[in-house]
């Protein structure tokens, strides 16, 4: 029997309120969704975890956003959104990346 692998979606965001719906978006339009979405929030001044939240109550993605208590910058970021993915793969995108399907 062979195994499927489970996979997840790591991103690190700051201050992406204008840009990470197109994102997220693009990531629910794939031929294949990820397991999971998994971002990680650097303590943002503008709307960035609102934005997330909204979008990830009406999505079919499932998406687990996470806020920092204080700002970590962006390669500890990155490295702790990764910490927090639970599958076997995981694919990195920015915040204001737009993913071809």
């Amino acid at each position: 029997m062979e195994s499927i692998l489970k996979t997840s979606v790591a991103m690190a965001a700051y201050k992406g309120e204008k840009y990470i719906l197109e994102q997220l978006k693009s990531i629910e339009e794939q031929t294949v969704m990820p397991d999971e979405v998994v971002i990680v929030d650097d303590c943002s001044p503008d709307r960035t975890v609102r934005v997330v939240k909204e979008y990830a109550s009406k999505s079919k993605l499932n998406i687990k956003i996470f806020e920092n208590e204080y700002n970590l910058g962006f390669r500890k970021n990155f490295e702790k959104a990764t910490s927090l993915c639970r599958n076997e793969v995981i694919f990195f995108c920015d915040q204001d990346d737009v993913w071809k399907n």
